[in-house]
């Protein structure tokens, strides 16, 4: 009897040693592949952490990019005495140990499940203390992190470890029954909403889920604890944010996404088509009609100010949408999400367990408990955008609130069909995939030894479609990685600082730029990497009647960027056959072409 316990405990330590190593070397590669690139949200955190350093604190108030993740730039950065030209790997250092942090709060959160299940009836699936369940626990957690989308160094990974200590400490409230925990848990979700603007509705759900696993006679001390410590420790922010805008404000990102989004009104960045522009107090201050030229001398200074202080460009949204828009826009974004997590994961894992016995909750508050925060984030998101990074916390808790089901009897073979049904969602695999997917799915017959022969088969057969639905994708990055941040022409960026360096364009620089920026193209890393600033433009898709322009017009445009500030103009080359005269300087191999303006 020893020797068997002894070797279950060698095999749970053998898969929680794997999982975590798999974990630090995956967020490795991802972040490895693109060291010399930083994504255009992280180019504006940058800009805030400039504020920072300077000490101008009202600068680095912005109701729509929340500032903890700033500040952390802004730290290493001043420890590292490391500037803005060099600062991308640096940033993605610091992003590496968030996710090491997220490695180390995952195995936290299994602990937590294994300390509750200790006392639970077992599920040979399911249960923390299986081998067959701490592989799916782990798979689960290869999926989430694998979701996060490391080449983007947004505060997500930051968030996502901030998810986990919140639903650790849910275990430590429901096992403890301690106000201080309580307390604990507030600063957690304090800590959340001081990084992304979606830790209002989580917030929201581990309070409540705080008063689901305390037991009656602590409930409301507990639940008075979490509220008030988040309050007070939200409280500062709160009061920047309402200062500046002269209203009681928590953030504005919610407000304009789902402006942009939903309603349809107005765009992320200047775009001559965009409905409801009417209603804007700024505009973007439109100062030629035809080519559409935009001027920025408002807002918050940085690389790009209609995205370094959106709420100030977007101050005066009319937002009406229309019950069209919003049911479509959910059906679409419902649809994605199903596909993309919970089609090929969670619920692929909770019919799993149904298929080898069906499921009932021995703690239905705890399991609620841990759901309830991910489904506010999924109503949250779903009318709005659905990113695949967005929702690594949400699989994570998904997946703990899963574990805490426990098996009822009786044969449930009809759940068999929907598992698999599920697992594959709309996605049927291909012959590569179902390669990937047999060395796991006989991994999982093995470690299931407990079942009977008809369930071991049941349970094997789910698992290759299981993961026949998901591995693929971790394994379709590889080739990304040994191709060490080529992709999508992001080394491009570096080349075009580096060149607008050589040119003589110094630090600090306002310039104006021609066809670079707008719908759906968004990179602006290399004005970040050469120091510059944008302040004013020719959106992309409208240049060609620019390059078409006489040359009277086009002196026109000139004279405007010039009395915005702009002391140069980078331009996207034409693609067309167009004759550009030597006051252009070719900007090495970039595609890219430089000009400099009359003073």
């Amino acid at each position: 009897m020893q020797s068997r316990l002894r070797a279950s405990a060698n095999r749970l330590r053998l898969l929680d040693f794997t999982g975590v190593v798999g974990l630090v070397l995956l967020s490795a590669m991802l972040l490895w592949q693109d060291r010399l690139w930083l994504d255009t949200d992280t180019v504006t955190y940058a800009d805030i952490s400039d504020a920072l350093l300077s000490g101008n604190w009202s600068a680095a108030v912005n109701g729509y990019f929340s500032p903890l993740w700033a500040v952390l730039i802004a730290v290493t950065r001043r420890l590292a005495s490391v500037d803005a030209a060099h600062e991308s790997p640096l940033v993605r250092l610091l992003q590496w140990i968030v996710a090491i942090g997220c490695v180390v709060m995952t195995r936290r959160l299994l602990q937590e499940l294994r300390q509750w299940t200790a006392s639970q009836p077992t599920d040979p699936v399911l249960s923390a203390g299986t081998a067959a369940g701490t592989l799916f626990f782990w798979v689960g957690a290869l999926l989430a992190i694998d979701r996060l989308s490391l080449s983007l160094s947004n505060p997500d990974v930051l968030l996502t470890f901030l998810a986990l200590g919140a639903a650790c400490e849910i275990f430590a409230i429901q096992r403890m029954q301690s106000v201080k925990r309580g307390a604990a848990l507030g600063a957690w979700i304090a800590a959340m909403y001081w990084t992304k603007g979606i830790a209002l509705p989580l917030g929201l759900g581990f309070c409540i889920a705080s008063a689901l696993v305390s037991a009656r006679a602590m409930r409301t001390k507990v639940v008075v604890a979490v509220s008030t410590t988040a309050i007070l420790l939200s409280a500062p922010l709160v009061l920047a944010l309402s200062l500046q805008q002269q209203r009681l404000d928590v953030g504005d990102t919610g407000r304009l996404t789902f402006g942009w989004f939903t309603a349809g009104a107005s765009s992320l960045t200047p775009d001559p088509r965009a409905t409801g522009v009417e209603s804007l107090v700024h505009r973007w201050n439109r100062v030629v009609d035809d080519p559409p030229l935009f001027t920025y001398d408002g807002g918050q200074s940085g690389t790009y100010p209609p995205w370094r202080d959106p709420v100030y460009w977007q101050a005066g949204l009319t937002i009406r949408p229309s019950v069209h828009n919003v049911a479509s826009r959910l059906c679409a974004q419902s649809a994605e999400f199903w596909n993309f997590y919970f089609g090929a994961t969670v619920v692929g894992i909770a019919l799993a367990a149904a298929a080898t016995g069906g499921l009932r909750g021995t703690a239905p508050s705890l399991s609620l408990a841990l759901a309830l925060p991910a489904l506010l984030a999924v109503v949250s998101y779903l009318p709005i955008l659905f990113e695949p990074r967005y929702f690594a916390p949400v699989v994570l808790l998904a997946v703990a609130s899963l574990m805490t089901l426990s098996p009822s009897g009786g044969r449930r073979w009809p759940w068999l069909v929907l598992a698999a049904a599920a697992s594959v969602g709309w996605h049927l695999p291909t012959v590569r995939e179902l390669l990937t997917a047999v060395p796991l799915a006989i991994l999982l017959f093995v470690v299931s030894r407990s079942f009977d022969a008809g369930r071991r088969v049941a349970v094997t057969a789910l698992s290759l479609a299981l993961t026949a639905a998901t591995v693929p994708g971790i394994i379709r990055q590889l080739p990304g990685f040994a191709r060490e941040g080529q992709r999508d022409g992001r080394n491009d960026q570096d080349a075009l600082a580096r060149a607008l360096r050589g040119a003589g364009v110094p630090e600090g620089a306002r310039i104006s730029i021609v066809g670079m920026v707008g719908p759906g193209h968004y990179e602006l890393w290399w004005a970040r990497r050469a120091r510059l600033r944008i302040v004013a433009e020719i959106p992309r898709g409208f240049e060609a009647g620019f390059w078409q322009a006489p040359d009277s017009e086009q002196q026109r445009v000139f004279a405007a960027m010039s009395r915005a500030g702009a002391r140069y103009v980078v331009a996207r080359r034409p693609a067309d056959a167009v004759v550009m005269d030597t006051s252009w300087q070719q900007l090495g191999s970039t595609g890219h072409n430089l000009r400099v303006l009359a003073h």
